[in-house]
């Protein structure tokens, strides 16, 4: 259809008349708003003033009758112990008249029955009330509603809060004679406590206390009726009246007394009978409402004032129509209204003169200013295929002048516009093509427009392969989980575009040829709704990063394995030596000496344990010397092939020697540990493969382990077992990490193994595949040392003569060691910490041949210490002794020139051969031993 347009003649003479219409109603609007305003101001002081003298009238009449019922409830208690004080002062001017007129004809057993049985036949308040009596002892005497406790002592008795009854009124008699009590006690038939109050008087003829109550709620339920029933005398003005309610919404006095109006609701929705309980919980307030047809009750607008009684959960209020004053401002509306209708004709006869003359003028601007359309409607049409310009000099007003100005600029610009649109396609085109990074751009149909080569070489993909966005996802997200995953986030940025702002995601891709790669997709939306995708593979970035947290990981868990191996060997330390002085002390034939033995050994399997958690702790180097990897890998693999007969062992070894700087003996943990987890994985036997090489390793390869580029010896261990999933595999090296049963594995092998080799300046990797095996990588700097070959050491105690300083802050230490080396024939200075070993130096260096100090010390350390000593006596043969490995500050101490270390926990036979072969080294140095 057509649209309708108006030329612009016809345009102007309608803004015309709209602009005379306008402006006179404009005038009227604001003369009616002003009088309409004095009014509305007028009616609203009327009202604030009548509301205001209402809300004063029905505040007062409600406070004068919660005024009343406070009053009442006050004497609740008051009435309670008028009316039972009465009662027993009654009941003791008959007992007592009973004891005096038999007391010279019967015993007082017989008197008690005969008080007993008068007491009992008297009732009050509709059989409520009754009598009890106990005496001074807590026995009851007369307990009329529960006979059977007549003759118990109720001393132990106690009310629903907790209150000793019975007890505390005897204190109150044994105090004043007589008095009030007031306790929780049970009703008849009835779950629960209830506040009651007893009166209780002595009477010391027979010792009775004389009692009888009542309970609160029953006074309480009176006064509560007399107070509804002045409430609902009250009249004031010509309607008012005072009503009565409970909070549950029960109407207690009023046109609807009897009935629940909780749910009451007037025309405008308002829960008339809930506000008012809602006021009169906050203590008191008004509320406005239109009273609902009741019979024989107006239905107007009200007025209502409420208080709350919280005590009894009452509200008490009233309330006042408010069409009075509507009447009064009713009258003087119509009078405006009238004065209204008055304006607006003289207004309509105005208007029409006015645009009579609107009508002949725009006639005449008309015709001119349509000249001026045609010659600009000729210049478009041809302005839309051809850049040419308008003619100025043929318009009749400068305002169409300056318009064609403006339009000839604009075909200025859009020849300009043309030209850089064209330039800039070229450099983007450039740009997108030579981009490092892959690009796409997608329809809002969901179709692939465009992919740059990048996306092409990135993912394998073509434009063909990938047509549409389903295509995409099928073959790039194979597994239905994952693909729902991709898809469920990629829709919830659809449905949130951000326009020209990216929202980065980082998927896994399966790329054409099977691989797969870590790609972080930014997406930005177009204002024509397609889509521009931008993909990053940071695939090498991400296991970067992965291995380096997991590196800085492993090694602040090392540090705290580290310390509880130091105090796990400083406690082995004195059980060893403990056990090594048992062993000089008893002969070779003695029974305990089997026990003793069984200890160390046991100590050896600690100290075994340690020696992992130090490995952990990547300070596990102990005796670092140059060593053939193959040698050791073969004979390792040679002691573990006999243990299991249906593992089959293969080896492809590198044709010379292998030659790494390395602890021995902690290699040699490193690959049994590998074994112990290569069996475990194939329960049902298998097959383990051994390689050994040489390779070169860049900067990039070293970096997220924070290794030395250069020479390494390869040494893999690949087993046929169940393998690890990606989760396990990265988890593996984690200290105490396990996927054994609970108590068949303590998660140490592998993690001890990783600290290790790090310690060594190596690497260790680990790859797997569910299902298909897993394969232990270790990659040790090359040494161009030739390898060392080991002397074995026999197990025999080496004695001698001269004095040792003894320099340990663990007092386990000092006790064992002292005389350890006494039994060995050396005298023995110790010292506990290391400023008292300085000043024995000081004093007695000359007479000290050898010096053991510790390395961990609180104050001066191990390395302040032996700075110190050797000031003082350059020198001085030392051995540093620690739980610690020789790592850190101990090869620090080493290299300053210290003579030995020695690890914590040691036996007398590995201590007495060091101090022998550094005291005879010290022989060769020049300093010989005192005798």
């Amino acid at each position: 259809m057509k649209p309708l347009r108006l030329s612009i003649s016809r345009i102007f003479l309608i803004h015309m008349a709209l602009v005379g219409v306008i402006s006179i109603f404009s005038i009227g609007y604001l003369w009616v708003t002003s009088e309409w305003s004095m009014f509305e101001k007028e009616a609203a002081s009327l009202r604030a003033s009548y509301l205001e003298s209402q809300k004063a009238m029905l505040k007062r009449e409600v406070d004068q009758a919660l005024n009343f019922v406070n009053y009442m409830k006050s004497q609740t208690e008051k009435r309670l112990q008028d009316s039972i004080k009465g009662r027993v002062y009654e009941a003791y001017a008959i007992i007592e008249n009973i004891y005096l007129k038999e007391r010279d004809t019967k015993n007082t057993q017989e008197i008690e029955e005969l008080i007993k049985q008068t007491l009992r036949s008297l009732r009050y308040n509709n059989g409520r009330g009754y009598y009890f009596a106990f005496t001074m002892e807590g026995y009851e005497s007369l307990f009329e509603i529960k006979p059977e406790m007549e003759g118990a002592n109720l001393l132990q008795v106690r009310g629903g809060n907790g209150e000793f009854v019975f007890s505390d009124m005897l204190a109150i008699i044994e105090q004043d004679g007589e008095g009030f009590y007031k306790y929780t006690w049970p009703k008849p038939n009835q779950q629960g406590f209830f506040p009651r109050v007893v009166f209780v008087k002595l009477f010391k003829p027979i010792g009775w206390i004389i009692g009888s109550g009542e309970y609160l709620d029953f006074v309480e339920d009176n006064i509560q009726k007399e107070c509804l029933k002045w409430i609902s005398n009250i009249k004031f003005g010509k309607d008012g009246y005072v009503f009565a309610g409970k909070w549950d919404g029960l109407s207690l006095s009023g046109p609807e007394a009897g009935k629940n109006m909780y749910d009451l609701e007037d025309i405008n929705g308002v829960k008339i009978v809930q506000e008012l309980v809602a006021k009169a919980k906050e203590g008191g307030g008004f509320i406005r409402y239109v009273l609902p047809r009741f019979e024989g009750i107006k239905h107007a607008p009200k007025i209502s004032y409420a208080v709350g009684v919280p005590e009894w959960q009452w509200y008490i209020g009233s309330g006042l129509y408010l069409d009075e004053i509507e009447t009064a401002i009713a009258l003087k509306q119509s009078a405006l209204e009238e004065s209204i209708r008055s304006y607006i004709q003289k207004t309509i006869l105005i208007l029409s003169l006015l645009l009579i003359l609107i009508f002949l003028v725009v006639k005449l601007l008309s015709d001119r200013i349509y000249h001026n359309i045609r010659l600009f409607k000729n210049f478009f049409r041809k302005a839309s295929t051809d850049a040419i310009e308008i003619e100025k000099n043929t318009l009749y007003f400068n305002e169409f002048a300056e318009l064609a100005e403006s339009a000839n600029d604009m075909v200025e610009n859009r020849r300009r516009a043309e030209k850089a649109l064209r330039e800039s396609e070229e450099k983007f085109r450039m740009l997108v093509e030579q981009s490092p990074l892959g690009i796409s751009l997608i329809g809002k149909d969901g179709r692939y427009k465009y992919v740059n080569p990048q996306f092409l070489e990135m993912f394998g993909y073509t434009i063909d392969d990938v047509a549409t966005g389903r295509q995409w996802f099928d073959k790039a997200y194979p597994d239905e989980i994952y693909r729902q995953k991709v898809l469920k986030e990629w829709s919830e940025f659809q449905q949130q575009p951000h326009i020209g702002r990216s929202r980065p995601h980082v998927y896994r891709v399966t790329c054409k040829d099977g691989s797969h790669k870590e790609i972080n997709f930014k997406g930005l939306s177009l204002e024509n709704q397609d889509q521009l995708v931008i993909y990053e593979d940071i695939t090498e970035r991400s296991q970067l990063e992965q291995q380096l947290q997991q590196a800085k990981r492993i090694e602040a868990i090392g540090t705290l394995a580290g310390g509880i191996a130091h105090n796990f060997n400083n406690l082995m330390m004195g059980i060893q030596g403990r056990a090594s002085l048992m062993t000089l002390e008893l002969g070779s034939s003695d029974p305990q000496l089997e026990h003793i033995k069984a200890i160390e050994e046991q100590i050896v399997s600690a100290s075994n344990l340690t020696r992992q958690l130090l490995g952990l702790a990547r300070g596990g180097k102990y005796e670092v010397k140059p060593i053939d990897i193959n040698e050791l890998l073969v004979s390792s693999a040679a002691i573990f092939g006999r243990t299991r007969k249906d593992i089959e062992i293969h080896s492809k070894i590198y044709a010379s020697s292998l030659v790494v700087e390395a602890d021995k003996r902690q290699i040699e943990q490193v690959f049994l540990n590998i074994f112990v987890n290569s069996i475990q994985a194939m329960p049902e036997g298998g097959k383990i493969y051994l390689e050994t090489s040489i390779l070169s390793l860049n900067a990039s390869f070293c970096k997220p382990y924070a290794a030395i580029p250069g020479r390494y010896a390869k040494i893999s261990i690949e087993d046929t077992g169940v393998g690890m999933t990606k989760e396990t595999c990265q988890q593996v090296f984690d200290p105490f990490f396990s996927t054994k049963e609970k108590y068949l594995g303590s998660g140490l092998g592998l993690a001890s193994a990783y600290g290790i080799i790090k310690n060594h300046g190596g690497i260790i990797t680990v790859y797997s595949d569910l299902g298909r095996g897993t394969t232990i990588s270790i990659y040790l700097p090359v040494s161009e040392k030739t390898a060392f070959i080991e002397t074995q050491i026999e197990d025999n105690i080496v004695r001698g003569s001269g004095t040792i300083l003894l320099i340990d802050d663990e007092e386990i230490i000092i006790d064992v060691g002292k005389p350890m080396m006494e039994n060995l024939g050396y005298r023995v200075i110790a010292a506990n910490c290391g400023e008292k070993a300085v000043d024995a130096v000081s004093e007695n260096g000359d007479n000290i041949d050898l010096v053991i100090l510790d390395l961990i010390m609180p104050g001066m350390d191990g390395g302040r210490t032996f700075d110190a000593i050797r000031d003082i006596q350059p020198k001085m043969p030392i051995i540093l002794s620690s739980g610690y490995s020789l790592k850190g500050k101990a090869t620090d101490i080493m290299r300053r020139g210290c003579n030995a270390f020695i690890q914590k926990p040691f036996n007398i036979s590995e201590l007495s051969q060091l101090i022998r072969k550094v005291l005879d080294e010290a022989k060769v140095t020049g300093r010989e031993p005192l005798e």
